[in-house]
């Protein structure tokens, strides 16, 4: 089982969720991943957007991003998609972004340490590109 936090802009969540949530549970029904948005109220620390929570296998969970992406996203417009990841996560992630950028065409940053606020326990993953290479 893994767990998976992608950081939405607020004006996306209505296409995610759909009316009466039916646009979530279609995603959730057809990824086979649970998929959680946090309440109006409950933003993510030191951001702007709102926490949602997927888990399940990872190929799921892929799926389910796949599907969300689709709901916000044009096939001709660049995209950018935020994660959170632990910050214990971070080196991992460095020593395999460049990797990552030549595979897949995407511009792939990584939150500074220096720009987090102290106590933060998670940093921002940011990856820009088409619905494809994203």
């Amino acid at each position: 089982q893994t767990f998976f936090k992608l950081l939405m802009p607020n004006k996306d969540l209505g296409r995610i969720i759909g009316k009466a949530g039916a646009t979530i549970k279609a995603i959730q029904e057809k990824s086979g991943a649970r998929v959680k948005v946090s309440k109006s109220t409950d933003y993510s620390p030191w951001t702007e957007g709102r926490v949602v929570g997927l888990s399940g296998q990872q190929s799921k969970i892929g799926k389910a991003i796949a599907a969300i992406l689709k709901e916000v996203s044009s096939e001709t417009l660049n995209i950018s998609l935020s994660l959170l990841i632990p910050d214990e996560s971070c080196g991992l992630v460095r020593a395999t972004i460049n990797k990552m950028e030549e595979t897949s065409g995407a511009k792939i940053s990584l939150q500074l340490k220096e720009k987090t606020p102290a106590g933060a326990q998670e940093r921002v993953v940011t990856v820009v590109g088409s619905m494809h290479t994203v």
